[in-house]
């Protein structure tokens, strides 16, 4: 049973996706407290804010003017209570202590910074706190672990075991983790049946790093036996070690993910040797989203690499106007530069897959530049593969020309920055994409889905 008290195992086995008119395709409802997002100013794409006091503080508790520290404010709380911090920046880690209460950066995260300035995590949620402990408005930074400074290697800046807080305009960035014998989840750290959500969130420039030989696993995001609710969120140029690396941007396994409008872009250090997933690494897991962008993830063209954008196995995905878009690098026997699915299961509808590359191929094992699959089965359905290198799939018939299948040149709008984080991947007018998506799914006006990230019911709400 799922946090919402349905049974979804059943769909997800399906490996289908229910009809685009629901409100979250693939997936169950919005969380029943996820509703307007006070207008904070806050926009997952923004690095810079300027906003108004939030009103949630009308009637709250102040730090610094009722209690000196944050930490002090919170352990004079009760589930329930509201704190607000006044901007500036906070040297303190914290620990939400079990209590449901709401701790809001009042002005905002690019004037609220919480900084550990040290060893980490920054803030914890270890004692099965609920959605109503809810963070709001703060830049999270400056954490530091491993065996040596916070007794771990795990959970720099947010560190969430069997909890399920909420976090809402919240930026998780420059924190770190390092282990001699592996490392995980430098921003945030998820285990023990944890279920965070997370609205208008931006992970960014996390590190993870681990003695030669040894992995790491989720820079950005770890998510290990735990689900999570991702809206509105953008994982960027979080960097793990070099050999091996395992989902630089988000790391799942055992676990279920299901995401509205997620843009994972450029995450993985260049000169990674060997390593999977460096967007996103599922294992025996399963993720639904719609309105998913997963790209710009390169690396040198040394070692092996699995799935640079997305590595899947023993586990089913299921997309709806996604973009996997611009993910190159790999050599030796890479698979799938766009997406490597092992024994796995996928569904994907009105997806764009283009411009993946594996820089060495001549490796006569090196195969599947767009979407690989050893194993499982995938369905697609209106979607566009386009310009992946020598071989657009491999280890399934070819799928163009049938189920609405296309291969044409999308026509983005602009993919020229040496940034991937300044691809504007929307559709140019007239671009060969617009309401090619399937008969079953609408954009925002009512009209024909567009292919792509920015088609279909959520293509407006990025």
């Amino acid at each position: 049973m799922d946090r919402f008290g349905r049974i979804f195992a059943p769909l997800l086995l399906a490996g289908c996706l229910p009809p685009a008119d629901t409100a979250f395709p693939g997936a169950p409802p919005p969380p029943p407290d996820s509703g307007p997002v006070p207008d904070t100013g806050f926009d997952s794409g923004d690095t810079g804010l300027a906003v108004p006091e939030d009103p949630d503080c009308a009637i709250a508790t102040w730090v610094p003017t009722d209690h000196p520290s944050i930490q002090d404010a919170i352990d004079a709380a009760s589930s329930g209570d509201t704190i607000c911090v006044e901007a500036g920046t906070w040297y303190e880690t914290l620990d939400f202590s079990g209590k449901d209460l709401l701790l809001i950066g009042a002005y905002g995260a690019a004037v609220t910074t919480i900084d550990a300035d040290g060893p980490g995590p920054v803030v914890s949620f270890v004692s099965g706190e609920g959605p109503d402990a809810e963070m709001r408005g703060f830049a999270i930074t400056g954490g530091v672990c491993s065996e040596y400074g916070c007794n771990s290697s795990y959970g720099g800046g947010l560190y969430i075991v069997g909890a399920s807080p909420t976090l809402r305009s919240v930026v998780v960035e420059g924190n770190e983790v390092y282990g001699y014998y592996g490392a995980a989840g430098a921003g945030v750290y998820v285990s023990n049946w944890a279920d965070p959500t997370l609205i208008d969130v931006v992970i960014r420039d996390n590190i993870a790093g681990a003695h030669y030989e040894n992995s790491t696993q989720g820079a950005g995001l770890y998510l290990g036996s735990s689900s999570a609710w991702l809206e509105r969120v953008t994982i960027t140029g979080n960097q793990g070690g070099s050999y091996p690396s395992y989902g630089d941007g988000l790391y799942l396994s055992y676990g279920d993910v299901v995401m509205a409008n997620v843009a994972i872009v450029d995450n993985g250090r260049p000169s990674v040797w060997r390593g999977a997933g460096l967007g996103i690494y599922m294992y025996s897991a399963t993720l639904y989203g719609h309105n998913v962008i997963v790209a710009g993830h390169q690396a040198d063209s040394g070692g092996s690499l699995y799935g640079l954008g997305v590595f899947a196995q023993m586990s089913h995905l299921g997309l709806q106007n996604a973009t996997i878009h611009g993910n190159i690098g790999g050599g030796d026997g890479s698979l799938g530069a766009g997406l490597d699915l092992m024994d796995s299961t996928a569904t994907l509808v009105n997806t764009a897959i283009t411009g993946n590359i594996i820089s060495d191929t001549s490796d006569p094992t090196t195969r599947g530049e767009g979407l690989n699959l050893r194993g499982g089965g995938v369905e697609l359905r209106h979607c566009l593969l386009f310009d992946n290198g020598s071989t657009d799939v491999w280890g399934l018939d070819d799928p163009v020309g049938t189920e609405g299948n296309i291969s044409v040149e999308p026509d983005y709008v602009d993919v020229s920055a040496a940034d991937p984080l300044d691809w504007d991947l929307s559709l140019a007018p007239g671009s060969q994409l617009e309401d090619a998506g399937s008969a079953d799914t609408q954009d925002a006006d009512g009209g024909p889905a567009d292919i792509g990230a920015y088609g279909g019911r959520g293509g407006t709400s990025w």
